[in-house]
């Protein structure tokens, strides 16, 4: 039988704990979720694959990868090892999709790695929804399939009252980047953001690609359908 190595009290500097803390808090760690990895092995191997660069399981390496494939870190300016270093620990809900938020990699150049085009003048666009500058995660994500045929104002108020909340367009492009077939399915309403005052940025399927476009956002289309996560 293999004897497993035993710590001893003052075996790790303070230094040493500190160095932990701060690589810790640095992938989005806090202190009830380290309490939580204390009591499940699972999570504590997933916090130690993550301070070593490495994905955490396979779903969630599924989706690193596909980023990774479509030349996210080349585009953010980084080593690919600098950009999984930068995803935080994802919470064990379902429905989670991995987002790299446009400061890192901007929705011109997203729309381009995912051979689409950006139809929209970026300084007219905004967020309403405040979301983190560095990779997070949104979960219970549900494509806009359920809202096919509700303008987006609708689908607003809908979220609201289900405590959910309405995609911005990194979010909406993530989804292309997880599922690249979505948009011949249906195409996909981002409420999350807007363009000038009231019109909302779409994603669409067209000739050469995806697009991202805008749309009143009282306008109801058959085939576009708002997408949302859990709030």
């Amino acid at each position: 039988m293999t004897s497993r190595a035993q710590f001893k009290p003052g075996d790790f500097s303070l230094g040493q704990v500190h160095e932990f803390a701060g690589a810790f808090g640095r992938v989005g760690g806090n202190p009830d979720l380290l309490q939580k990895a204390i009591e499940d092995a699972i999570v504590m191997k997933n916090i130690v694959n993550l301070l070593q660069g490495k994905p955490q399981n396979a779903a969630i390496e599924e989706q690193i990868t596909n980023f990774l494939k479509l030349g996210y870190p080349k585009a953010a300016g980084m080593t690919e090892k600098k950009f999984i270093s930068m995803i935080p620990l994802s919470e064990n809900r379902p429905g989670k999709l991995l987002i790299i938020p446009a400061n890192l990699v901007s929705i011109d150049k997203q729309m381009k790695l995912i051979n689409g085009t950006n139809y929209l003048n970026l300084s007219s666009h905004k967020d309403l929804i405040e979301t983190p500058k560095t990779p997070y995660w949104i979960y219970g994500v549900e494509n806009g399939k359920k809202m096919l045929g509700k303008d987006p104002d609708t689908c607003v108020g809908i979220f609201k009252k289900e405590k959910r909340r309405e995609l911005i367009t990194v979010e909406g492009i993530a989804i292309v980047v997880q599922d690249p077939d979505v948009l011949k399915d249906h195409y996909i309403d981002l409420p999350g953001s807007r363009y000038g005052s009231d019109r909302v940025p779409s994603l669409l399927l067209y000739d050469d690609g995806p697009r991202v476009i805008c749309l009143d956002s009282d306008g109801a289309v058959s085939h576009y359908g708002s997408a949302s996560c859990g709030s």
